[in-house]
């Protein structure tokens, strides 16, 4: 019988897929299995892959394919969402032993077997090893350097309902399904045990936690209170220093969550889905709201959390849009001051509605749409992180820097460097004359960096 003592995972795409690599890493190390960065030799390669867009499928490729380069006589396993979607094209990859979509992550130690693999000691009775093995949600994410870990990304929800028009997500992910609360408090119980000091709800649509659990379900979750009870009871019943929440959907917005960013211990970051700026775009892509009520749900919280960062994803190039209709985006971002937006050029992809929409749009016109909003991201963002000059932002610090590493931040000589984030998501730099990793201090911040402030711990 093969043995598989070493293994990597390689993680695309979203917060939720980061989460089920930490776990599929936390189980084989409970059985033995020594944990590797990607790319380093191994007996047991994992991609984590995503779909969400043809750039997602393109990452997912090379990934399998580099995997079969390095290590040309490992167990290479094709997991997540692309798996899910395009099955047989992932099978047709030469290398790949093993295709398995979302659900079988949560069975990986019986599919590895069932190919006849030994893993680690293969003691099926060795206790699951604690989520200390992987922090800050990171399990061999290639675009991540290694470092001392503080966050967990914790799974409250599965799947969406939506059905955005665009969105390929229903087909890989499945119908909307939440977690017991209990079984969420116990995991962040346990992270708090380990040390963790931040904690990130995420899922695929975590607006919709609880809507699932039938007609008692549907009436507490209207507009979002099922979140907001699960977050309520994260607060009162554990130890958790800093809670975090991955994307929001304005349709699900609850005026218990501004309560709550202003309780100190959840981080005072909204992620806000917009996707389009444009009332007529957003009909066509099936979203649930309209400018109006975004600018309204903004405004709101603002004006009840000083300094509460708001960030947002955007579609560019969806059909049929209009230079006037990406005009009134632009505005709208502009009119917003996002701290920050993910741009995004429209995939069309097989099997949603709007595939199949008129009046797609060239190429070349999203590539330029795409560059102008990049470049009023970037704006909005310097923007946003000046503000703080000479302010006090509470950092959890993630890293300590390799000198090239900050002298390509343009640092400057000494240190040692520390990187971190604060609760309102603004990446800090700073110099420690003590080690700062996995610890949340107060920073002044002095001034910009290229992706960032700088600043000075305080007592």
């Amino acid at each position: 019988m093969r043995r598989i003592r070493t293994a990597s995972i390689a993680t695309l795409g979203c917060k939720l897929n980061q989460s089920e690599s930490d776990e599929m890493a936390r189980e084989l190390a409970g059985v033995g299995v020594q944990l590797v960065p990607f790319g380093r030799p191994a007996d047991l390669c994992i991609i984590n892959s995503c779909t969400v867009t043809h750039t997602g499928d393109r990452k997912s490729r090379q990934l399998i394919r580099q995997a079969v380069r390095a290590n040309p006589d490992a167990v290479i396993v094709v997991a997540g969402c692309y798996a899910e979607v395009e099955p047989e094209a992932v099978r047709a990859i030469d290398g790949v032993h093993l295709v398995i979509g979302n659900s079988g992550k949560e069975r990986l130690l019986e599919l590895l077997r069932a190919q006849q693999l030994g893993l680690g000691g293969d003691d099926t009775n060795s206790p699951h090893q604690s989520p200390a093995l992987r922090r800050n949600g990171s399990a061999g994410n290639p675009e991540r350097g290694a470092c001392v870990r503080t966050r967990a990304f914790v799974k409250v929800q599965e799947g969406c309902d939506n059905h955005c028009s665009y969105c390929i997500v229903p087909q890989a992910r499945g119908h909307q399904r939440s977690r017991p609360m209990e079984q969420v408090l116990d995991e962040i119980r346990e992270l708090v045990v380990h040390g963790y000091q931040e904690v990130v709800l995420t899922g695929v649509n975590i607006s919709a936690y609880g809507r699932d659990w039938g007609a008692e379900g549907a009436s507490s979750n209207a507009r979002g209170r099922g979140l907001v009870s699960l977050m309520r009871r994260i607060l009162s019943e554990t130890e958790l220093p800093r809670l975090r929440l991955s994307s929001l959907q304005p349709e699900d917005w609850n005026e218990g969550f501004n309560e709550l960013l202003g309780s100190g211990r959840v981080c005072r970051h909204l992620h806000l889905s917009l996707q389009s700026g444009s009332d007529a775009v957003l009909k066509r892509m099936r979203r649930r709201y309209n400018v109006a009520r975004y600018e309204k749900i903004v405004g709101e919280a603002r004006a009840a959390v000083p300094g509460v960062a708001i960030t947002t994803d955007v579609i560019v190039g969806f059909p049929g849009e209009t230079e006037e209709e990406h005009l009134e985006t632009e505005a709208f971002l502009r009119s917003i001051g996002f701290a920050g937006v993910h741009v995004f050029k429209y995939s069309p992809r097989d099997g949603t509605a709007a595939a199949a929409m008129p009046d797609q749009v060239a190429p070349r016109v999203k590539q330029e749409r795409s560059d102008r909003l990049i470049r009023l991201a970037e704006e909005m963002g310097r923007t946003f992180r000046s503000r703080f000059a000479g302010s006090v932002l509470e950092v959890l610090w993630e890293e300590r820097l390799r000198p090239e590493e900050a002298a390509g931040l343009g640092l400057g000589p000494g240190g040692p460097w520390f990187s971190g984030i604060s609760d309102n998501y603004v990446r800090v730099y700073a110099r420690g004359l003590r080690e700062l990793s996995g610890t949340i201090g107060g920073t002044r911040i002095e001034g910009l960096a290229a992706d960032g402030v700088v600043g000075v711990p305080v007592r």
